[in-house]
C-alpha cells in the first residue's frame, strides 16, 4: 500500500527476474508501507516521482528513490536495463532533480513541460578488497569479524537507500 494525505498514483510496473518496479507521482507525503514499517518520502514541489523496487514472490521492500523538483514531476513508464539500471521515463516541469544520490543531476525545462529519461544503478551489494598493516594493540570490528592482525580483507558494502556506503577506518 502506498498513499499519503495529497493526490499519489501509480504510473507503471514492470518485472524483471525477481524484481518488480513500480514508479508513478505523489505529493505532499507519500508514505509507503513495504511491510510493518511505513517509509515516507516528501515532495519537493507540486508532485515528485517515485521508483520502489520489490521482490516479486512476496511484494518485500528491496529499496525506494525519489526525483522531482519545485513543480510537477510525472513519471510515464519504467523498464529495467541491461548493467544493473532502471530506466524511468516522465516529463516536469521548472527545475528538477533526477539523482536519487548524492550527487545532483538537475535540469532546467525550457518550457512548460519536458520529457526525461533517466537511468538509477540498482543498489546492489559491493565487494572491496583491503590491505591493512595491523599496528601493536589496533583491533578492526566488522559485522563478521574482528581483526587484529595484518593482512588482506575482503568486505561486502551493502546499502539500502541511495546505493552510497561509507566505510571509516
Amino acid at each position: 500500500r502506498a498513499g499519503g494525505s495529497g493526490f499519489d498514483e501509480g504510473s507503471a510496473i514492470a518485472y524483471h527476474q525477481d524484481a518488480v518496479y513500480v514508479t508513478g507521482i505523489f505529493e505532499s507525503i507519500g508514505e509507503f508501507h513495504p511491510g510493518v514499517e511505513t517509509v515516507s518520502l516528501r515532495s519537493s514541489g507540486s508532485s515528485d516521482i517515485f521508483l520502489q523496487k520489490l521482490e516479486a514472490v512476496d511484494g518485500d521492500h528491496l529499496w525506494l528513490n525519489q526525483f522531482g523538483g519545485t513543480m510537477q514531476d510525472v513519471a510515464l513508464d519504467v523498464h529495467q536495463v541491461p548493467y544493473g539500471k532502471v530506466g524511468v521515463t516522465g516529463y516536469f516541469e521548472g527545475t528538477a532533480d533526477f539523482s536519487p544520490n548524492i550527487d545532483q543531476q538537475t535540469f532546467i525545462s525550457a518550457g512548460e513541460e519536458d520529457g526525461f529519461v533517466t537511468l538509477v544503478l540498482e543498489c546492489v551489494p559491493s565487494y572491496a578488497e583491503l590491505e591493512l598493516t595491523v599496528c601493536d594493540g589496533f583491533t578492526l570490528t566488522t559485522p563478521d569479524s574482528i581483526i587484529t592482525q595484518s593482512g588482506v580483507y575482503t568486505l561486502i558494502l551493502e546499502s539500502s537507500a541511495g546505493c552510497d556506503s561509507i566505510v571509516t577506518l
